[in-house]
């Protein structure tokens, strides 16, 4: 794999991260400016990651549009969890491109099924304005959006805002930092010589697919009702 050098440049990362009051934790700057140098060796797969989000624009600058949110953020949370593969699951089984499980999707007013369909990341990126807007306009709203609100407020009523972050799971703690470190880059890629050429918009026509491993007793009601999908469909 050859490994393109990235040169630091001044003043290249606070400037667009003042909103999130990263100084509330001492360090915290600097681990995300240590996540953005490394992610600037890989220039190719970060501009093909934000080629692929780019398919969804549409559909991004509604969710800022209703959610307040600016679209470098929206495309930050997108590339981190699905790097804009609208069908991807994790192993933990958060699906779409916002990655959402299903009790969060069920409390968004979303079935299984669509969780998958690019439109979610409406209601995914109006529920990560709320998580920001009930930790003070903070970083601690992004780590709720991985985690859970309810354990990150009980980290930060333990441990203080100060070190609140530090006491966040191992996944959770990377997430924050990658998800600002690649606003950072999206706000300033003229800077880092990253050019994204718009792909063609994701089509309403396609019709979303997944994979089910089936097992022994799976019947097509089940599947059905796991899923969350019609049976005509």
């Amino acid at each position: 794999v050859r490994v393109e050098e990235y040169q630091e440049q001044p003043d290249s990362n606070i400037e667009s991260l003042k909103k999130f009051d990263l100084r509330i934790v001492k360090g915290l700057e600097s681990l995300v400016t240590e996540t953005k140098e490394n992610l600037l060796n890989y220039k190719k797969a970060l501009t093909k990651c934000f080629e692929e989000v780019s398919k969804f624009r549409d559909y991004i600058n509604q969710a800022g549009d209703l959610s307040g949110l600016s679209e470098e953020l929206i495309k930050a949370i997108i590339c981190v969890e699905s790097k804009g593969n609208h069908l991807s699951t994790s192993y933990k089984g958060a699906g779409g491109l916002a990655q959402l499980m299903k009790g969060t999707a069920k409390e968004l007013g979303l079935s299984p099924h669509e969780r998958y369909k690019p439109r979610s990341i409406i209601n995914a990126m109006g529920y990560l304005a709320d998580l920001i807007e009930q930790f003070g306009k903070s970083f601690y709203g992004i780590a709720a959006y991985n985690t859970g609100p309810k354990r990150v407020d009980e980290y930060i009523k333990e441990n203080g805002k100060e070190n609140a972050y530090f006491y966040l799971p191992s996944e959770t703690k990377r997430f924050v930092r990658e998800v600002l470190a690649i606003y950072d880059i999206l706000i300033n890629k003229e800077r880092y010589g990253i050019k994204v050429k718009n792909q063609p918009l994701f089509s309403t026509n396609i019709i979303d697919s997944f994979s089910h491993k089936v097992k022994e007793g799976d019947t097509i009601w089940r599947i059905s009702r796991l899923y969350g999908v019609p049976i005509d469909e």
